[in-house]
């Protein structure tokens, strides 16, 4: 029973994880990859995440809106080649939400990284279920 608990909160705190990147990261990307703005940017930073094992480095880009409005934002996908300050990016946004939709990404990495993530957020949805069945008694360890 205490693994079964484990596991269903295991689960769910791990598709919580996924469906809040899907949301906040790749939908917007998707969606701005088939039927956003396309314009230039320019890396003006680069910002240096460091994990126990590696060491993430994310460009932080600004853009012009065609409507006049400068944006700056930190490519969170953390995709394709290490871009350098200075460099320039071709940037695509949706125009009703420029700020949250913005990515420097190609197209075929965020398709990618979304059937990953969802594959995943599948697989902890199937732990979680697990282990709600095995809390309820459905599933009894032989």
């Amino acid at each position: 029973m205490v693994i079964g608990i484990l596991e269903a909160l295991f689960g769910g705190v791990c598709v919580w994880l996924c469906v809040n990147y899907l949301d906040k990261k790749l939908i917007p990307a998707l969606h701005a990859r088939r039927h956003g703005v396309e314009v230039e940017g320019r890396v003006v930073g680069v910002k240096t995440i460091h994990h126990r094992y590696s060491t993430s480095r994310i460009p932080e880009v600004t853009f012009t809106t065609l409507d006049g409005e400068t944006i700056r934002f930190a490519e969170g996908i953390g995709t394709g080649p290490y871009r350098l300050p200075g460099e320039s990016v071709i940037v695509r946004y949706d125009p009703n939400e420029p700020a949250h939709s913005a990515t420097t990404a190609d197209g075929e990495d965020v398709v990618r990284k979304t059937v990953a993530i969802s594959f995943i957020t599948v697989l902890f949805c199937l732990m979680m279920t697990i282990g709600l069945l095995s809390i309820v008694g459905v599933l009894k360890p032989q």
